[in-house]
């Protein structure tokens, strides 16, 4: 839990919640879940933010932390290489529903990931 870690963690929810396509869902909640956890296990984080937007073409869920960051390498193609399976897996599902994944992170500035994925 994350009360157990000395962390702090916050939702906000943008837009009017409503249900989405199942693989659409699935999606969104795997990839909130494997960001949290990258947060819990890498971070070293204090406080980490899921904000989740319902807009009227797309959904965005972002999972913001302050912990210690990371270097991303040059090109996201080279994210198998540097060690980023997490990430690999999270931006493939953004990818096969036709949406996408940012990743911002720099080392002690901590690590924002945002998916996108068309409704």
């Amino acid at each position: 839990e994350a009360r157990d870690l000395g962390l702090s963690a916050e939702i906000l929810i943008h837009g009017e919640p409503r249900r989405l396509r199942p693989e659409v869902e699935l999606a969104a909640f795997r990839v909130a879940q494997e960001a949290l956890s990258n947060t819990i296990r890498h971070a070293c984080a204090q406080q980490v933010t899921l904000l989740v937007c319902f807009g009227e073409h797309e959904l965005s869920l972002a999972v913001e932390d302050d912990g210690v960051g990371f270097a991303l390498p040059d090109t996201p193609d080279t994210l198998t290489q540097a060690g980023h399976f997490g990430l690999v897996g999270m931006r493939e599902r953004a990818l096969l529903l036709g949406g996408r994944l940012d990743v911002g992170s720099q080392p002690g500035q901590g690590t924002r990931v945002t998916a996108h994925f068309p409704v």
